[in-house]
C-alpha cells in the first residue's frame, strides 16, 4: 500500500517533540518550586529524581537514539516498538511531576506528593524498560550500538544487568516506602544516564 520509512532521520521529529514535552514540563515545574519555595516542603528524593529525569532526557537525544535507531533500520517492527517506548517518556514525566497550581495558603508537601504517585509512573518506567529490553534483545548488530570504549563481552551483560535491576528496583519501590531505597534508586539511574552523558564511561 505504501512504503514505509523506518529510519532515523525521518524519526527525529517525533524523538524531539518527546524530549522538548518532557524538558518544558521539567523546567516548569522547578520554576515552579523556585517561585513557591516558601511554601514547598521539599525532599531529597525528589530533588535527584529532577536531576535524573533532565540527563535521562540528555542521554536518550544525543547518545541512545543516533547509535540505536539506525541499528533497527530495516527491521520495521523492532523500530515501532522503540518508538512507542520512546514516547512513553512523555507519560512518564507527566505523570511523575506536579500540577503547577498556585499555592497560596497552602503547602505542597513534596515527600507526600511522591509517595501519593510513586505507583503510577513506576509502572510506566517498568514498561518502558521492559519494551526496550525487549527490542535490544531481538536488536541485530548490538556491536553498533555502544562507543567501542568497553568490549561487547562487558557492555552488554552491562546493559541487561541495569535494565533488570532498574524493573526489580521499581518494583520494591512500589511496595515499601523507604526514604533509603529511594534514594539509592534515583541515585542509581542519575549516574547511569549522567556518567555515559559527560564521556565518562
Amino acid at each position: 500500500m505504501f512504503d514505509f520509512h523506518f529510519d532515523y532521520s525521518t524519526t527525529q521529529w517525533v524523538n524531539s517533540i518527546v524530549i522538548g514535552v518532557c524538558l518544558t514540563k521539567i523546567y516548569s515545574t522547578i520554576a515552579y518550586h523556585i517561585r513557591y519555595r516558601e511554601q514547598t516542603i521539599f525532599y531529597f528524593p525528589y530533588l535527584i529524581f529532577l536531576g535524573q529525569l533532565i540527563f535521562t532526557l540528555i542521554f536518550i537525544w544525543y547518545g541512545y537514539t543516533p547509535n540505536y535507531y539506525p541499528a533497527l533500520e530495516g527491521n520495521n517492527v523492532l523500530f515501532t516498538m522503540a518508538v512507542l517506548a520512546d514516547s512513553i517518556a512523555i507519560i512518564f514525566v507527566l505523570s511523575a511531576l506536579p500540577d503547577c497550581q498556585p499555592l497560596t495558603e497552602k503547602k505542597l508537601d513534596l515527600k507526600d506528593f511522591y509517595y501519593k504517585n510513586k505507583k503510577p509512573w513506576n509502572i510506566v518506567h517498568m514498561i518502558w524498560l521492559s519494551i526496550i529490553l525487549v527490542c535490544f534483545y531481538f536488536t541485530p548488530n548490538k556491536e553498533l550500538v555502544f562507543a567501542q570504549r568497553l568490549s561487547m563481552q562487558v557492555m552488554i551483560p552491562l546493559f541487561y544487568g541495569s535494565m533488570l535491576v532498574g524493573i526489580l528496583l521499581g518494583i520494591a519501590m512500589v511496595v515499601y516506602n523507604s526514604d533509603y531505597l529511594h534514594t539509592g534508586y534515583h541515585l542509581f539511574w542519575f549516574f547511569y544516564f549522567f556518567l555515559p552523558s559527560m564521556g565518562l564511561i
